[in-house]
C-alpha cells in the first residue's frame, strides 16, 4: 500500500502521510480477498476528484504488473549460478570515504517518505513545500495582497511625479509666477483606503493548504487598512488576534457547510463594511449544506462587496466545476482562479 502511493504521487495525486495511514488502517475494516472492496478503498483514501476515482483502478493494474515484473527479475535459480571464489582485492580508500572518516559520518538508508518530490519548488503542492520554500511563499502572498489592496478610483488628486498632465495647474501657475516653465503639473487617481474580508475554509479536505492559509493570515492585516478574517468549515470563527490564527490546527476536521456560514457572516457583517469592500475566499466548494442558501448568500455578498474573489486548490477541469457549491459560487464571483502551488500562485498575481 506504500508502495502505491508513491507510484500514485508520480501520477501527481496528492498522497501524504494521512491518506498512506487511513489507507492502511482501513485494510483491517475490508475483506482483503475481495479485489472490488480493494479497489473502492483505494479510491476513497487516495482519490480527490472524478477523474481521479475512475484512474484508480487502472492505475492500480499497471502498478500490479511492474510490480510483479520487478518480482520476477529478482528471480534466479541457484544451480545456474557458477560457483567461483573471488580474489581477495585491497580495499582503495576513496576520497568520499577519507571525507566520511573525517567529519564521523555514517552510511544512511534514504527512506521514501511522502513528502519528497523530484519536480521544480514551482510545480509542487504546497504541502510538500520545504523550510526554504516558505520564505518564497512568503514573498509572493505578498506580492498578491499589494496587487490587491490598489484600488485607484476616478478621483484624481494633485501630483509632480507621475499621472496625467494638469494642463490647468500648469498654465495657473505660469500665470501667477511668470515664469518659464520649470515645474510639471499632474493629476493622478487617487488611493483609497483599501478594506478586505477574508473568508476560509478549513475542513478536512482543505488540511493540505495550511501552510498558504497561514502565511495569509499573518500577512493580509499588514497590507490593508480595514481587514477582517473568518475560519469556516460547519460553523463560522472570526480571527480577532494571534492565537486565534495558532487555534486553526485544532479546527481541520468535518464537512463544510458554506451557505450556512456565509449566512452567519451576512448577520455579523463589520462596522467598516461597505461597497468598496473586497471579498477574498479559499475553498474547494466542497459543500454538505443547503445549496439554496448558498446561491442566497453569495448572491447577497455579491450586491454588498465590490468584488469577490474565490481561490480554489482543486479546480484543473471545467468538470470540477460540477462539485456541489461550485457549480452555484461561479455565478456569483468577479474573479475564480486555481492557486495550489507557487506557479499557480503567480499566474494569478500576473492576471490581477
Amino acid at each position: 500500500m506504500i508502495a502505491f502511493g508513491g507510484y500514485l504521487r508520480s501520477k501527481q495525486y496528492l498522497v501524504g502521510i494521512d491518506e498512506t495511514a487511513n489507507a492502511l488502517m482501513s485494510i483491517n475494516y475490508i475483506d482483503i480477498g475481495n479485489f472490488d472492496q480493494l479497489i473502492q478503498m483505494m479510491q476513497i483514501c487516495f482519490a480527490r476528484s472524478k477523474d481521479q476515482w475512475k484512474d484508480v483502478l487502472t492505475h492500480y493494474q499497471d502498478f500490479a504488473k511492474e510490480y510483479q515484473k520487478g518480482l520476477n527479475t529478482k528471480v534466479v535459480d541457484e544451480s545456474e549460478i557458477p560457483k567461483r571464489n573471488p580474489p581477495a582485492q585491497v580495499k582503495r580508500y576513496q576520497l568520499e570515504d577519507i571525507k566520511k572518516w573525517l567529519y564521523n559520518r555514517k552510511d544512511k538508508d534514504t527512506i521514501e517518505t511522502p513528502f519528497y518530490s523530484p519536480y521544480n519548488s514551482d510545480e509542487v503542492a504546497f504541502f510538500r513545500l520545504e523550510e526554504e520554500d516558505l520564505v518564497e511563499l512568503g514573498f509572493w502572498i505578498r506580492k498578491m495582497l499589494q496587487k490587491l489592496a490598489v484600488d485607484r478610483r476616478r478621483k484624481k488628486e494633485k501630483n509632480k511625479v507621475r499621472g496625467d498632465l494638469d494642463l490647468r495647474q500648469l498654465l495657473r501657475s505660469r500665470f501667477l509666477k511668470g515664469d518659464e516653465l520649470v515645474q510639471l503639473y499632474f493629476r493622478y487617481p487617487k488611493k483609497q483606503k483599501s478594506k478586505m474580508v477574508f473568508l476560509c475554509d478549513v475542513s478536512k479536505s482543505m488540511d493540505l493548504y495550511s501552510h498558504f492559509i497561514t502565511a495569509l493570515v499573518h500577512r493580509l492585516p499588514k497590507i490593508f487598512d480595514y481587514s477582517a478574517i473568518y475560519y469556516f468549515n460547519t460553523e463560522l470563527y472570526e480571527v480577532q488576534d494571534q492565537e486565534d490564527i495558532q487555534e486553526v490546527a485544532g479546527l481541520w476536521a468535518g464537512g463544510t457547510r458554506i451557505g450556512h456560514c456565509f449566512s452567519q457572516w451576512l448577520n455579523h457583517l463589520p462596522a467598516w463594511f461597505d461597497k468598496k469592500t473586497k471579498i477574498l475566499i479559499y475553498s474547494d466548494g466542497w459543500d454538505t449544506g443547503d445549496l439554496e442558501l448558498l446561491n442566497e448568500s453569495m448572491y447577497a455578498m455579491q450586491k454588498m462587496s465590490h468584488k469577490i474573489i474565490w481561490l480554489n486548490p482543486v479546480i484543473t477541469k471545467v468538470q470540477d466545476f460540477e462539485v456541489a457549491g461550485m457549480s452555484i459560487a461561479k455565478e456569483h464571483v468577479d474573479i475564480l482562479a486555481t492557486v495550489y502551488n507557487l506557479r499557480t500562485l503567480k499566474d494569478f498575481i500576473r492576471g490581477l
